[in-house]
């Protein structure tokens, strides 16, 4: 059986800037998207503050927030798509946003020393319900947390 884990990309070597200004959502989503492709693998992000609207998380991608590193949910709610589940639960029964979303996939994983701070204290938050949207994902998810306040 091969192992999902066997590639690595940098998001940095897709684009990404992580310099806490520039939005790199477009260069992660492409991470996220040539892991998969690639039948799974590591997305790693390196030090730096990583401003992002909703990404879409893969089967198989382990995303690995290094030390030093911060995926930051943006304080604009523009930044956030409108998503349809394919399956409507009885309290969501409209379209939603979230920052990190996966439906139908399989064998996720957030792992890392780094921080994923989805902005609970920005402005924008009330207009983002969900922090991690999974639907329909069967089998294993692994989430490594750390809260803090706010």
């Amino acid at each position: 059986m091969k192992s999902f884990l066997h590639s690595c990309i940098n998001v940095k070597d897709c684009g990404a800037l992580g310099d806490g200004n520039h939005l790199d959502t477009a260069a992660i989503q492409s991470a996220f998207d040539a892991c998969a492709r690639q039948g799974g693998g590591t997305v790693f992000f390196p030090p730096g503050s990583y401003l992002s609207g909703t990404l879409r998380l893969r089967s198989r991608v382990m995303v690995q927030i290094g030390a030093g590193a911060t995926l930051q949910g943006s304080s604009d709610p523009q930044h956030f798509e409108y998503i349809q589940p394919k399956v409507w639960s009885r309290v969501d029964m409209r379209p939603t946003r979230a920052f990190l979303y996966a439906e139908d996939e399989q064998q996720l994983t957030l792992s890392g020393e780094g921080t994923i701070d989805g902005g609970g204290n920005s402005p924008a938050f009330t207009a983002i319900p969900y922090f991690l949207w999974a639907n329909r994902a069967p089998g294993e998810m692994l989430v490594w947390i750390r809260t803090e306040e706010g």
